[in-house]
């Protein structure tokens, strides 16, 4: 008994689940940390690492946070009558919210380091407003009746005393990250 086989060619579910593949692997590559931003404005989006509580890098992408100013990492604040670090408070909020994540990053400027100050999301929710929201960041455009809440409720920074992170920077010089 002789057996026939039959040439099967590829139905078109075959060919569009191949191009879904193919797109697959291009957008997981782009997670691995190559952003797509090339500079200017547009758009930076992958996994992200926290530089401090207000910047993270994509890839090679350094992005500041629009909006608002964190304390540094090695600011430190009063509460209580004690000291507390503020600034590595902010840092870890901010990881807590965006590190190891998928961010999307909307660039609306470079500043003079060259970082993409740019406004930014994590599964759907802004970082910078949610930072002022939590009392660990300071509005300087935009977010001002989060800072308001974030004063009456006492929260982060506004729970005791506090150096404003840019007058901060002027009597503590440092190079950027």
């Amino acid at each position: 008994m002789a057996f026939r086989f039959a040439r099967r060619w590829p139905l078109p579910l075959d060919i569009a689940g191949a191009l879904v593949l193919a797109l697959g692997v291009a957008w997981l590559g782009t997670l691995g940390g190559s952003p797509t931003w090339t500079g200017g404005s547009g758009e930076v989006s992958g996994i992200a690492r926290v530089i401090d509580g207000d910047s993270l890098r994509i890839g090679n992408a350094e992005i500041r946070l629009y909006g608002i100013d964190a304390p540094e990492r090695s600011q430190t604040c009063e509460r209580d009558g004690r000291s507390w670090p503020c600034g590595e408070a902010a840092r870890r909020r901010l990881a807590d919210l965006a590190e190891y994540r998928l961010i999307r990053c909307r660039v609306r400027d470079t500043d003079r380091y060259r970082r993409a100050v740019s406004e930014c999301e994590a599964g759907g929710a802004d970082l910078a407003r949610q930072m002022v929201r939590d009392g660990l960041a300071v509005a300087e455009s935009g977010y001002f009746v989060e800072e308001v809440q974030a004063r009456i409720g006492g929260r982060g920074l506004w729970a005791g005393r506090f150096v404003r992170p840019s007058e901060w920077r002027r009597s503590h010089p440092h190079p950027p990250h």
